[in-house]
């Protein structure tokens, strides 16, 4: 037989009271509290009239009647509301405790619920249901001229784009009939109603685009730099004129307000008034203005193209006048005088002429000052001064000097003079820093390579006492497309560019001159950007963040510690430290010295890539008083050094005879041959910025015993010659005077005319013409060294149609 559970409840007195009488009782209370069934709770004892034996026997729930064992217990009790937890409520129900039993009630109208609904921003209850007051306002949110059924869904604003071709309004007042394009594109077409007025600094048509940045403008003269000419000028000429005159008096433009030879100090945002000025060959011209309002300037202009035309990017100079010689036919001379608007007014130009008298005293090239020259340079040197000077070793994008990328400040010097104008930022360029305009059109410029070890923004700031720029480009060959950055004007002193770079992009970092030709020496420093100045226990060189420590002076140079010393007398070529006789011995110190060497990537014979890059050396000159070979040895005091050894004093990187640059202060040794009479320079250096100190240079003789055997030409080995060709001819590596070789040079190359195509011989005979640097930027040629540095042959083939052709 089943037995019930027995579970015990302890009631409330009352309660127990109640039942036992047998009574029942009522309130005025308004709920009337519902029947509910009660559990016996007892063993099944027959009494409530059954015997189905079961666990538990439903009684009724009021009052003591048959079979009733007065054990009767409510399924919850509760004495407050908190003890109803248990009860399963909506978003506006309560629970409410009453006469002991659980039941649900509703929550007062106004109190704030959750209906679930995401696209309900605030919910009330309202007799007792949950209900949205407001709504998330997808109008707002992604309303626009051609979308239609804007609505919400769970709590995301969706939308329809309108139908194609529906009417719509951009919003734009120079517009008119507008469609939506039944897409994403929206609303476009429509015909423009306004036109842009080029040069009032508005946006008239309200395109998102003034004056010149809007293309109803390109060819605007106020947009190309262009400048109406009044007439020309001649020797004797003078013109008193009034640009403001209303009806005007002369033809003008009012639009350059940023000429790239301006020293204003605020734009030059006046009417520019244009001459070309005529003159006889050798003539010598000065332009002068007077009479001119404060802010006015006469520009120099030189066009070197035949179409006597007047554009900004030719300015050379900018001063109240100015003074060249007539040049021959195919260059002119223009003078264009500008002002500032709030200050334009009349001025006076006038044009002096006198006879030229050419002189060439003291001057091996150059100018004789009357449209003549003194000369030419040869041997790879270039006009410096009247003198004919070594070119820079980093003039061209080839022979770039690399910057190291670590451990930086990195602080370098070098020079502009003798270099030639390789690189320039074109008018119009887009470069962040170059406000548009030619930069470096006509001087001469210097060229590095930096490569940066981690991304971030980067400095790069010049020291300088002439106009110079810098600018960093990407490609080297392509410098106004690929500029990341310029700065630069025409003041002679320092320039700062920061710029961000990317990891491991190789960078060109060019020094030029701002405008015109001038040029000279300058300190580049390279630091990661934030930097901070230091100047401890220095007096004067650079801080290492675009700054000055002080500067020397009474004849004084700024030695490698920061110290003013007095300079080193054989610090240049020029002022090369003679050796007259062998053995030799000598001990100085580079630390009074300037940086002017450094030995090219790759080409000099012993020595690693980039040595020399930024530290000071000292220079001796030495011609053998007999053929033999030499060997120079430095031995450094405490830095790292190099010894090159070069065979002539162009700085060119194809004279370089050998160089050592071993790790640390070890001494260094190189050792070359020389025929009686011949020169070569030697080259005590510091491996890299910094590098300096006291050492010691030996040179001596080394016994060599020549050899021609075998041989028709070339070098014996030890100074002498096995021989010279015949003319036309050349001698080959092995020795051998051979006929000319076919294909040896891009003037004659070997033509391809179809294929497949095959030809068999050598290079043995051919001449070292070209080479292929990193900086040329070849699919998958040299990443750190020089490739081909032996003789070569030049074959062409033009291709008919697209194609991939192998070449092996």
């Amino acid at each position: 037989m089943m037995h019930a559970r027995s579970i015990h409840l302890s009631l409330p007195l009352a309660l127990a009271l109640a039942l036992a009488s047998g009574c029942s009782c009522s309130d005025d209370d308004p709920i009337v509290t519902p029947d509910i069934s009660v559990i016996d709770a007892t063993d099944d004892d027959g009494s409530d009239g059954d015997t189905d034996g079961s666990d538990a026997d439903t009684e009724p729930s009021e009052g003591v009647g048959p079979g009733d064992d007065g054990d009767d217990v409510p399924p919850t009790g509760c004495t407050v509301a908190a003890d109803c937890k248990e009860l399963a409520l909506g978003p506006c129900e309560v629970p409410q405790c009453d006469d002991g039993r659980c039941v649900v009630g509703t929550e007062g109208d106004g109190v704030t619920c959750d209906d679930g609904d995401k696209c309900s921003l605030t919910s009330t209850c309202v007799e007792g249901t949950c209900t949205a007051k407001t709504f998330k306002n997808c109008i707002g949110e992604v309303d626009g001229p051609c979308r239609a059924n804007v609505r919400c869904e769970a709590g995301d604003c969706k939308f329809d784009f309108a139908t194609a071709n529906t009417p719509c309004d951009d919003d734009n007042a120079c517009t008119s009939g507008e469609v939506c394009s039944g897409g994403p594109t929206g609303c476009t077409g429509g015909e423009s109603v306004c036109t842009e007025i080029c040069g009032n600094g508005i946006d008239d048509d309200l395109n998102q685009a003034t004056d010149c940045d809007d293309s109803e403008c390109v060819a605007d003269p106020s947009c190309i730099g262009a400048c109406s000419f009044v007439q020309t000028l001649q020797c004797g000429d003078e013109v008193t004129v009034n640009p403001t005159d209303d009806p005007p008096t002369v033809q003008s433009t009012d639009y350059i307000d940023a000429w790239p030879c301006t020293n204003m100090s605020a734009p030059s945002d006046g009417p520019e008034v244009a001459w070309s000025v005529i003159a006889t060959l050798g003539t010598k011209v000065t332009v002068s203005l007077s009479a001119a309002p404060d802010s006015a300037r006469v520009h120099h202009l030189v066009d070197t193209g035949v179409t006597a035309t007047c554009n900004k990017s030719q300015c050379v100079e900018e001063a109240l006048s100015f003074t060249y010689t007539a040049p021959p036919a195919g260059e002119r001379h223009h003078a264009v005088v500008d002002m500032q608007a709030e200050d334009a007014g009349p001025f006076t130009l006038k044009v002096d002429c006198e006879v030229c008298a050419p002189s060439c005293d003291g001057k091996q090239c150059g100018s004789d000052g009357c449209g003549g020259t003194c000369g030419s340079c040869t041997g790879g040197q270039s006009c410096s001064g009247g003198t004919c000077v070594a070119a820079p070793p980093n003039s061209t994008c080839l022979t770039a000097q690399p910057l190291p990328s670590t451990n930086l400040p990195f602080i370098t010097t070098g020079t502009t003079a003798a270099g030639g104008n390789d690189l320039d930022l074109d008018p119009g360029n887009t470069c962040p820093g170059a406000g548009g305009l030619g930069i470096g059109l006509a001087g001469a410029d210097v060229v590095y390579s930096f490569t940066p070890a981690a991304a971030g923004d980067y400095l790069f700031a010049i020291d300088a006492a002439f106009p110079a720029t810098v600018y960093v480009v990407e490609d080297c060959t392509n410098p106004t497309a690929t500029c990341v950055g310029a700065a630069g004007d025409t003041s002679p002193d320092g320039e700062q560019l920061v710029v961000a770079l990317k990891l491991g992009v190789k960078y060109s970092v060019v020094i030029d001159t701002f405008s015109g030709t001038t040029s000279g020496p300058f300190t580049l420093t390279i630091n990661k950007w934030p930097c901070s100045a230091v100047c401890d226990n220095k007096e004067c060189g650079v801080d290492g963040c675009g700054g000055s420590c002080g500067t020397c002076t009474g004849g004084k140079v700024c030695g490698g510690s920061g110290q003013c010393v007095a300079a080193a007398g054989n610090d240049t070529c020029a002022s090369a430290a003679s050796i007259a006789a062998v053995p030799y011995s000598a001990s100085g110190s580079t630390g009074n010295a300037n940086h002017d060497f450094f030995v090219p990537p790759d080409f000099c014979p012993g020595a690693p890539s980039g040595d020399g890059t930024g530290g000071n050396d000292l220079v001796w000159k030495f011609t053998a008083p007999q053929n033999g070979k030499f060997r120079a040895t430095l031995t450094p005091n405490g830095f790292d050094g190099l010894l090159s050894v070069l065979g002539s004093c162009s700085l060119s990187a194809l004279d370089c005879l050998g160089a050592s640059d071993v790790t640390g202060t070890t001494a260094e040794e190189v050792e070359f041959a020389l025929a009686a009479g011949e020169a070569a320079w030697i080259v005590v250096d510091g491996a890299t910025a910094g590098q300096s100190g006291a050492f010691e240079l030996d040179l001596v003789s080394v016994d060599c015993t020549s050899s021609c055997v075998g041989k028709q030409c070339g070098s014996d080995g030890c100074g002498g010659s096995c021989g010279s060709c015949d003319p036309g001819e050349t001698c080959s590596l092995s020795g051998q005077c051979l006929a000319p070789l076919l294909y040896d040079d891009c003037s004659a190359p070997g033509e391809i005319t179809a294929l497949p195509y095959q030809y068999a011989g050598g290079t043995e005979l051919a001449k070292n013409d070209y080479t292929l640097s990193p900086e040329d930027g070849c699919d998958a040629g040299p990443t750190s060294a020089v490739y081909g540095k032996g003789p070569d042959l030049v074959f062409v083939y033009t291709s008919p149609i697209a194609q991939d052709v192998f070449f092996s």
